[in-house]
């Protein structure tokens, strides 16, 4: 087991003893309307109210939004990072994070709070996090290269997997992979509410490595033009607005590319987070720009085209985290 994994269920057991460990998972995923505001104000402001922003922008959310995002008001610096770099040492893992707004997928705020609880650094994102889109998990698949009935099972793809078929996933370095894989296992288990050891055993692990073999790096839209060259994959999960976006291209229409939904029903959510003692503050100069038409029609391009809202149908952000931990290696 990794150290990381071992560390991280030493924690929740010993939380659990306490009679915490539910407080923990409520704490940290909260209820699916909490946590997560949508309109100007709706973060209180904290911190140095004029000091330089200094922003995380989620490769995975695209360049447009990214260089919009950029262009607001108030900000100093922007830097474009997977997930998994975002939660190094260097960016928001280290003691007093140098970043204090965090656009990125939701619960990845989260997340980073149960890595730093691992590493035994102090919580230093707000559950007062502002909706900016949302999208389902869908699949882009080539008409002769998938069987799988819509909307597609993820107990379906494992198997067209297992059989040599390429199901395209994210890798897990993005901030997409990890949540993507915590839905392959809420549907393969027929639950969100599993514990790690349920994804560790036999079938689901072979099912989840199966799935993960063809999970080359890059973005979003790295994979979807991929996805559009004869015989790279079968079948692609990704965003519903990526996969509808790609399929109405005329190379996805000759190869006859379609898009099918991905049961059971998930949405993923966009979100910018305070991080920090200026978090707040920050978030606060920036969220009427980031809720504007031209942040959101940035966002569509890369295939975040639907309303602000949670992300709803995924496990707890501290079963995501294990998850990330142990099939990574």
């Amino acid at each position: 087991m990794p150290p990381r994994l071992a560390r991280l269920l030493a924690i929740v057991a010993a939380v659990a003893l306490v009679g915490g460990a539910f407080a923990l998972r409520g704490a940290l995923s909260g209820d699916d309307d909490e946590g997560v505001a949508s309109g100007p104000g709706s973060t209180e402001a904290g911190g140095d109210p004029d000091a330089p922003i200094r922003v995380i922008c989620d490769e995975d959310l695209g360049d447009a939004a990214c260089d919009a995002i950029k262009r607001l008001d108030g900000v100093d610096e922007l830097k474009v990072m997977t997930a998994s770099k975002a939660l190094g040492e260097d960016a928001l893992g280290a003691e007093d994070p140098q970043y204090d707004v965090w656009v990125t997928l939701d619960p990845w705020p989260q997340i980073l709070d149960v890595a730093r609880e691992v590493d035994d650094l102090g919580p230093v994102a707000s559950d007062e996090t502002i909706a900016l889109a949302t999208s389902a998990p869908a699949i882009l698949a080539n008409a002769a290269g998938t069987s799988c009935e819509d909307p597609v099972k993820w107990a379906c793809l494992a198997d067209e997997a297992a059989a040599g078929d390429d199901i395209g996933m994210a890798s897990l370095d993005s901030a997409w992979g990890p949540l993507l894989l915590g839905d392959a296992a809420a549907g393969l288990l027929d639950t969100a509410d599993f514990s790690i050891r349920d994804a560790q055993s036999d079938p689901t692990r072979s099912q989840l490595s199966g799935l993960l073999d063809s999970a080359p790096p890059g973005s979003l839209e790295d994979q979807a033009r991929l996805v559009t060259r004869p015989g790279q994959y079968d079948a692609l999960a990704t965003t519903s607005g990526l996969a509808e976006r790609t399929a109405a291209t005329v190379q996805a229409g000759q190869q006859g590319l379609t898009v099918r939904s991905l049961g059971p029903e998930a949405s993923i959510g966009v979100v910018m987070a305070p991080i920090g003692p200026n978090g707040a503050a920050a978030v606060d100069r920036l969220t009427e720009g980031a809720t504007d038409q031209t942040v959101s029609d940035a966002l569509a391009v890369a295939g975040w085209s639907g309303p602000p809202g949670p992300t709803t149908g995924l496990p707890a952000p501290d079963l995501l985290y294990a998850l990330n931990e142990d099939f990574r290696r």
